[in-house]
């Protein structure tokens, strides 16, 4: 049930690179916070095998004090008719166990949940103790079947899974071992850690696996290329890895105007959107004739794009493209620019 636990498909984020979703599924999540702020990376690790790759949290800026409101932590979202096997909501739901593997420097109580989003708003949650400083250790845990809660069977936020790495009063507090209606409160009871009270905190996971049934059984590695395919369902990147890349083919179907076809690896959970540099100079238009012009504003996503294809738009200033010529989408020169296809829940 779970993408990417073995942390390899960083589509986003080169190793050692900051960004909130350097890793595929995984997100740092950050609330109110006053002061404090984080590095969140992939990273190739060696200490731990046979996984090679995790996701690390660093402090970059502290703040000793969480405020009641104050809330950090890591988060994936499950698309809900991926988890109908687990028969929520009927007497057969089924129990299961999640286990994954954690290293920090703190010795300290942290904290994981589950909440289900888009069928009935119920949680549930445990906490687990880093018994050695900077030593990875796995963790375990049974969840019982909720036969009460439901799930709704459609391409939707089915279930959100979270570790808490600082957590403000105000979401914590009310028992939370058992499923129950979800609230505030309920989310993360029983930590204590403060991965932001010094620069010198951080926090790794990788080995993340959810399976039915009571026990944790050994980590089901696949190979890297059904990983990234199963993480392309939700967002796909194309990154300019050479200065004159080429991204798409289409035709200039107007003098300024310019219409190219992107096929997806794979059918992504529903139509994306489209994302960009930001830099229109990151982009040139080369049309067959041999001329070439750059864009007057950043790549767009046709309206008649769906969830296996997507149509680009490019516009140019002035009447230089040639209607009904062929043409081709480069990169310019660089390597900073890149199409990103975004169905994330």
């Amino acid at each position: 049930m779970i993408i990417n636990g073995n942390m390899a498909v960083h589509q986003r984020a080169d190793t050692d690179t900051h960004n909130d979703k350097a890793v595929d599924r995984y997100v740092l999540v950050k609330n109110n916070l006053d002061t404090a702020d984080f590095t969140t990376k992939h990273q190739v690790i060696t200490d731990n095998p046979p996984f090679s790759d995790a996701l690390e949290i660093k402090c970059t800026t502290a703040d000793t004090s969480i405020g009641a409101n104050e809330l950090i932590r890591i988060r994936m979202r499950l698309e809900a008719n991926t988890l109908q096997r687990l028969q929520y909501g009927s007497s057969t739901a089924k129990s299961s166990t999640l286990s994954f593997w954690v290293k920090s420097n703190l010795t300290d109580t942290f904290s994981v949940a589950l909440t289900t989003q888009d069928g009935t708003s119920q949680n549930i949650g445990n906490t687990f103790t880093i018994a050695q400083a900077n030593t990875w250790q796995k963790v375990v845990w049974n969840i019982p079947g909720n036969t009460s809660g439901t799930i709704n069977n459609d391409n939707g936020n089915g279930m959100m899974l979270v570790w808490g790495l600082a957590v403000g009063s105000n979401f914590k507090g009310t028992a939370n071992t058992t499923w129950g209606t979800n609230s505030d409160a309920r989310n993360l009871t029983g930590h204590t850690a403060n991965i932001a009270s010094s620069t010198s905190n951080n926090f790794y996971l990788t080995g993340v696996q959810w399976e039915l049934g009571d026990v944790a059984t050994p980590f089901e590695h696949e190979t890297y290329a059904e990983n990234l395919a199963r993480c392309q369902r939700y967002f796909v990147m194309d990154k300019a890895g050479t200065a004159y890349k080429r991204y798409l083919q289409g035709v200039c179907t107007t003098a300024t105007w310019t219409e190219c076809l992107y096929y997806y690896p794979v059918t992504m959970r529903a139509q994306p959107s489209l994302g960009s540099s930001g830099t229109n100079g990151h982009y040139l238009i080369e049309v067959n004739s041999g001329a070439s012009a750059a864009p007057s504003e950043a790549p767009s996503r046709s309206s008649h794009s769906d969830t296996t294809n997507c149509i680009v738009n490019l516009r140019v200033s002035g009447s230089t493209l040639t209607t009904g010529a062929n043409c081709q989408i480069t990169s310019y020169n660089t390597t900073s620019g890149y199409l990103s296809y975004d169905a994330e829940l």
